[in-house]
């Protein structure tokens, strides 16, 4: 018997729902894997987009607002699929915990590169000072020279270790401002995913 590559609408949704239960976003290479390898991309494509042109407005209704409630006061029915409600609030939900969470993790990253700079900035002025001793500690025994310049060695390696320090933090910062971007940028495209369909409803 020959293989069903065709897909339909009820298909292509109930993928699509998996899929965002699952906190993934919906690509028409996930959905392709989640349906079997059938269906082409523009056809998966086409139904994302139907996807979120039906329960976009739900989506954006239930997702939380800066007080931590819902926009519209209507509480999603547990496992209502079919109408976006539990997939909306879920998604919603996710999207703005990721951007909390990226958030948190900047902060975080930001909180510890400024205490290693403070630390840093210490330690590069009591190494000054004690350059400065040494030059003017130039009479005494070789073996005291000796050990006052081994203590201004591994100060500067001391010194050497903390600026490496502060160097993968602020790549450790850069990545989450990234990530942090990112997620803005999703929310961006689903607002406009949202104007486009409020306008769309308009002139209907």
């Amino acid at each position: 018997m020959p293989r069903v590559t065709r897909i339909d609408r009820s298909d292509a949704f109930a993928a699509i729902e998996s899929i965002i239960s699952r906190g993934e976003a919906p690509t028409h290479i996930n959905v392709r894997a989640e349906l079997g390898q059938r269906g082409s991309p523009p056809v998966i494509s086409n139904f994302i987009g139907s996807w979120f042109a039906c329960y976009g407005p739900s989506l954006l209704e239930r997702a939380p607002t800066e007080g931590g409630q819902p926009a519209v006061s209507t509480p999603p029915t547990l496992g209502a699929t079919s109408d976006g409600g539990t997939i909306a609030a879920l998604t919603a939900a996710a999207l703005m915990e990721i951007q909390r969470s990226a958030a948190a993790r900047e902060e975080a990253h930001q909180r510890t590169i400024d205490a290693a700079k403070q630390e840093l900035a210490q330690q590069q002025q009591a190494l000054h000072e004690q350059i400065k001793a040494f030059e003017l500690q130039q009479q005494g025994s070789k073996e005291h020279i000796e050990r006052c310049y081994s203590d201004r060695d591994a100060a500067l390696q001391e010194r050497d270790r903390a600026l490496a320090d502060a160097a993968n933090l602020r790549q450790a910062l850069g990545e989450s401002k990234a990530q942090l971007a990112m997620m803005q940028r999703q929310l961006e495209q689903l607002g406009d995913l949202a104007a486009r369909i409020s306008r769309l409803e308009t002139k209907s």
